[in-house]
């Protein structure tokens, strides 16, 4: 019998709440735009339909365990998958590679938005700007006129490109890699750049990404770190869509052809939440396995990618830190019967980084890009549809 580890409570900072001047921007977006943001980020702009609550991501912080990557319970163990963040976002990651963390510097900032050097703020945060900067130069066609002096190429044709590349740069920063004063990180853009332009003729998908920043972020906050830096909101409505069974129909679909965040409203009753944070996190000391809706609608269990050809886990990177991912500890969200495993994890990819990273200098990089090429399923799990 597993018994997981209680810590105190602690603030972890506020959810993610889709800034204002994001929203009314995104209302300015022509439909063509928006569906061509979507190509490289999926359904992350419907997020901001969905209320936050702090107290569900405050509670399971206290029952993450950093050694094993899942949220340790009384008989069982849980963790957002691959195939649950790529089906819930309609994002492919099948045949794709894995984007890589970068520095960032003005000169990358300047080349992806077209805004000269000169018109880039200076000072203290020089690394960053503000959603408001952004706003100013790309919200509507008045702020390209308005500035115009200001970029490097001062054609509307070019602005026009410019803009859905910025937007996505602007709902990046808010959801995946936001700052806790809400500026837009340099070191965001030439991730973005490499996700919409691809790399060496391959296309890249940022799946992983998001769940490496998940990940980290629950590792983080356990070392002490108040502030949630990373996709809360997601890791939120994740565990809502695994809260209370109900009946699932079965679907043979592509992932992009639903939209499962704007339904998830719909699925979820939100009344039977608990707003306390200590009472939260002693109900989940009593949850039953009985109570979990283990496999997901979009999910699919016949060959999830469970590990790579030479480690039992995959490492993932992302801005933050590497962590190790571990869906053999979580088979149950894939259909499958298990109980937990032994711990046997190893801290060579659990590596967090202060102030970012060039991709040059990354750790262990040529052994995350090979485990993530050759991520497979277990033979030695079978997928039976009857168990879930």
């Amino acid at each position: 019998m597993y018994f997981m580890q209680m810590s105190s409570a602690r603030v972890i900072g506020k959810a993610t709440k889709v800034p204002y001047l994001l929203q009314e921007w995104e209302r300015n977006m022509q439909l063509s735009e928006l569906n061509t943001i979507a190509g490289y980020l999926g359904h992350l702009v419907c997020l901001r339909d969905i209320e936050p609550d702090r107290t569900i991501v405050d509670a399971l912080v206290q029952v993450w365990d950093s050694e094993t990557a899942v949220f340790g319970f009384r008989k069982f163990e849980m963790a957002p998958t691959l195939e649950e963040i790529a089906g819930f976002l309609g994002l492919d990651f099948k045949d794709r590679a894995v984007i890589l963390p970068s520095l960032g510097t003005t000169r990358d900032f300047s080349l992806f938005t077209g805004i000269s050097k000169a018109a880039i703020p200076r000072g203290p945060e020089a690394s960053s700007v503000t959603l408001i900067f952004l706003h100013e130069h790309f919200g509507t066609k008045q702020d390209f006129h308005r500035n115009k002096t200001h970029f490097l190429h001062p054609t509307e044709e070019s602005w026009v490109q410019k803009r859905v590349q910025v937007f996505a740069l602007a709902l990046t920063s808010a959801y995946l890699f936001s700052k806790s004063d809400r500026r837009t990180a340099f070191k965001t853009v030439q991730m973005l750049a490499d996700l919409i332009h691809g790399v060496g003729g391959q296309d890249l998908t940022i799946n992983p990404t998001i769940l490496a920043d998940i990940l980290v972020a629950c590792t983080n906050c356990q070392n002490g770190v108040k502030i949630f830096k990373g996709l809360s909101l997601l890791l939120q409505v994740w565990f809502m869509e695994h809260l209370g069974r109900r009946k699932i129909v079965r679907h043979d679909f592509s992932w992009d052809r639903v939209n499962w965040v704007q339904s998830h409203n719909q699925r979820i009753n939100r009344a039977k939440l608990l707003k306390d944070k200590e009472k939260y996190i002693r109900w989940l000391s009593s949850l039953k396995e009985s109570e979990i809706q283990w496999v997901l609608e979009w999910v699919p269990c016949h060959a999830p990618s469970l590990q790579s050809a030479s480690l039992p886990f995959i490492p993932l990177i992302e801005n933050e830190g590497i962590v190790q991912y571990m869906p053999f500890r979580v088979l149950s969200q894939f259909g499958r019967v298990q109980t937990i495993p032994p711990k046997s994890a190893t801290d060579r990819f659990n590596v967090m980084f202060n102030k970012g990273i060039r991709p040059e200098s990354i750790p262990e990089k040529l052994s995350i890009l090979s485990a993530w090429a050759s991520r497979r399923a277990c033979q030695e799990s079978l997928y039976d549809p009857q168990q879930r």
